[in-house]
C-alpha cells in the first residue's frame, strides 16, 4: 500500500466514503461510513476540512474538548500563577485567613539566624547573649512545630505555589512531619543550652552556639527544599556545620573522629549527587516535581535506589554504615550531639523515603 492518501482499499472512489482520487475534495464526508466496505480511520488531523473546526470539540456533550493554541496556554498558565500567587500570601479557611506555613518556618529559620548573631556579637559578655540566644531559638522551634503541625492538620500542600512561584522550597505532609522533628529537639536542646553553657563561658562557647543555630536552621531549610541544587547546597552547610561541632574542643581525639566523619560523609555525599544526576539528566530539571513526571528505565531505576541508598543509609548510621556516628557523638558538645543523634540521622532516613515515594 503505497504511503499516501491516494491510494488504498478500496482504490475507487465509493458514494458515501471520502475521495481519495480528487484531492481537493478528500475528507468532504470523512465520517460517512459504508456496511461492507473498508474503509481508513484517521487519527486527529483537527478536521482542516471543517471551516466550524473539530467535530468532536463541536459535539461533545460536555464541553471538555477545546481546541487551543499557545496563546490560550499561556494564558491559561498565567493565571494559574497569579492564584497560586495569591494563595502564597493567605489561604481561605473558611470565613478566616490561614497564614501559609512557608513564613512559620521563615520565622523559625530567622530565629535561628538572630540567635547566631546575638551568639557572636555578644561574645564579650558571653553568660547574657547565650541566655538570650538560647530562648530565641526555642521560639525558633515554636515556630518550626507551628509550621509543621498546621500543614498537616489543615491538610495544606505548597507544591502548587512553589511551582507557580518558581519557589526553591515546597512543603508537604511528609517534609512537615520531618520540620516538626527538628523543631522540638531544636526547642529542647535549645532550652538546656541556656545553663549547660555556662561550663563554655571563656571557652568559646559562643562558635558553639553559632554552629548549633546555622546547623538547626539547614536541617529546616533541606527538608522543604523544592529542587536538587537547593538540597545539595543545605545538606553541604549541615554537613560542614556538624564537621565543625565534632572538632570544637580541638582535641587529638575530636580531631581524628572529625576527619572520619569528613570522608564518611561526603563519599555519602557524592552517592547522593550521582543518583541526583541521573535524576535531573532524564528529567531535564532539576525540579523534585519533574522526576516523577519522566520515569527512569528499569536499569537506571535500581542503580539510582542503590546510590542514594547507601548515601543516605550512611548519613541515617545504618547497620554496617554507623562506624562515623561511634566516634563523633561521644565527642560533641552535649546539646548539639542531641541534634546529630535525633535529627541529622532521621534526614537520611527521610532521603531513602523521599527517594523510594
Amino acid at each position: 500500500m503505497a504511503n499516501s492518501y491516494d491510494t488504498y482499499i478500496p482504490s475507487t472512489p465509493r458514494p458515501g466514503n471520502p475521495s481519495t482520487s480528487i484531492p481537493s475534495t478528500f475528507g468532504q464526508d470523512i465520517l460517512a461510513w459504508e456496511p461492507g466496505v473498508k474503509s481508513i480511520a484517521v487519527k486527529w488531523d483537527l478536521c482542516g476540512f471543517r471551516e466550524e473546526g473539530p467535530a468532536c470539540a463541536q459535539v461533545c456533550p460536555t464541553q471538555a474538548i477545546e481546541l487551543t493554541d499557545e496563546n490560550k496556554v499561556m494564558k491559561a498558565r498565567h493565571s494559574k500563577r497569579e492564584n497560586a500567587a495569591d494563595k502564597a500570601v493567605s489561604v481561605k479557611c473558611g470565613s478566616s485567613e490561614q497564614m501559609n506555613p512557608l513564613v512559620l518556618v521563615l520565622f523559625a529559620v530567622i530565629s535561628y539566624g538572630v540567635a547566631a548573631l546575638i551568639s557572636g556579637l555578644g561574645r564579650h559578655d558571653e553568660r547574657d547573649s547565650l541566655r538570650l540566644a538560647g530562648v530565641i531559638s526555642a521560639f525558633g522551634g515554636v515556630f518550626g512545630v507551628l509550621a509543621g503541625v498546621s500543614t498537616i492538620v489543615g491538610n495544606y500542600d505548597s507544591s502548587d505555589v512553589a511551582a507557580a512561584a518558581n519557589c526553591v522550597v515546597n512543603m508537604d505532609m511528609f517534609s512537615a512531619l520531618m520540620v516538626v522533628v527538628i523543631s522540638i529537639v531544636t526547642m529542647a536542646a535549645s532550652i538546656y543550652s541556656i545553663n549547660y553553657l555556662k561550663e563554655y563561658l571563656g571557652k568559646s562557647g559562643w562558635k558553639i552556639n553559632i554552629l548549633f543555630n546555622i546547623f538547626a536552621a539547614a536541617m529546616t531549610v533541606l527538608v522543604i527544599s523544592a529542587n536538587v541544587i537547593t538540597f545539595m547546597v543545605f545538606m553541604e552547610v549541615v554537613s560542614i556545620a556538624s564537621w565543625l561541632i565534632v572538632i570544637s574542643d580541638g582535641s587529638l581525639n575530636s580531631r581524628k573522629a572529625g576527619l572520619n566523619y569528613f570522608i564518611v560523609d561526603h563519599i555519602a555525599s557524592l552517592l547522593i549527587m550521582a543518583a541526583f544526576l541521573i535524576l535531573s539528566v532524564n528529567a531535564q530539571s532539576h525540579d523534585f516535581s519533574a522526576f516523577t513526571a519522566v520515569p527512569l528505565s528499569t536499569g537506571l531505576a535500581s542503580l539510582t535506589f542503590l546510590l542514594a541508598l547507601v548515601g543516605f543509609g550512611i548519613k541515617a548510621a545504618g547497620i554496617g554504615l554507623h562506624g562515623w556516628l561511634i566516634k563523633a557523638y561521644p565527642i560533641s558538645t552535649s546539646y548539639c550531639s542531641t541534634l546529630i543523634s535525633c535529627v541529622m540521622v532521621k534526614i537520611g532516613i527521610y532521603g531513602i523515603l523521599k527517594f523510594s515515594i
